[in-house]
């Protein structure tokens, strides 16, 4: 086999549902562990490039290195993504391109939220590197201008309800009928999520749970509920 041909040997994923509060860097030094070891334990050394998907919950400039240190790792290649739902195969992408340039030999990709740990009342803050900011990957600008800003159609939470607007018109439902339409597409990947062991919510929903409006599932924009959401 052509030495060059980008492999992917190890993989990494855990949940963290602990009463106590962990930074991202955490999960990401647990996650990188991990595929560390499903390579085999003997990759560390090959290791020459750390990159990190933007981290949400608990941002810094740094976390690459921050990620690299924590894993003992000296690499010359630490790179943080700007915001993007599209960054984790990008950052894939790139590697197999690299690696079948011959211009790297093993790079490690995480990423991790702690979006439970950021709300905790005991939450950690304070710096995680004392280092320079990371290469950046991608683009920094904003990706809504100032008008959709102005009317409030910055998250995807709020912007996509007008694409359902146009598809639902387009399909002839009208906003009710439509909801429950969304709420047979999502039913079966809500059972499909709730049997692996990784869930936030390891819970099955039927198409009226996750359609019907309630104090419990409240409408966030029409036409999506929180468990759309």
């Amino acid at each position: 086999m052509d030495p060059t041909i980008p492999v992917l040997v190890g993989t990494g994923q855990l949940t963290h549902r602990g009463p106590e509060p962990r930074r991202a860097l955490d999960l990401l030094a647990d996650a990188a562990e991990l595929a560390l070891a499903d390579a085999g334990g003997r990759l560390a050394g090959a290791v020459d490039a750390v990159w990190v998907v933007n981290v949400l919950s608990d941002p810094h400039p740094a976390l690459a290195s921050a990620l690299a240190k924590r894993l003992l790792l000296d690499v010359p290649d630490r790179a943080v993504t700007t915001i993007g739902g599209n960054s984790p195969q990008a950052l894939v992408s790139s590697a197999c391109e690299l690696i079948r340039a011959g211009e790297r030999q093993a790079v490690l990709i995480a990423g991790a939220e702690a979006g439970a740990s950021a709300r905790h009342p005991d939450r950690i803050d304070g710096p995680v590197f004392g280092g320079s900011a990371d290469r950046v990957v991608g683009d920094p600008r904003m990706g809504v201008g100032s008008h959709e800003l102005a009317v409030g159609l910055g998250p995807p939470s709020a912007l996509y309800p007008l694409f359902e607007s146009a598809i639902a018109a387009r399909s002839e439902r009208d906003p009710t009928a439509h909801r429950r339409w969304l709420g047979r597409f999502c039913s079966p990947m809500a059972a499909m999520a709730a049997d692996n062991d990784l869930a936030w919510f390891p819970m099955v929903y039927t198409a009226d749970d996750i359609a019907e409006v309630t104090a419990d599932n409240r409408l966030v924009a029409q036409p999506y509920t929180k468990r759309m959401n």
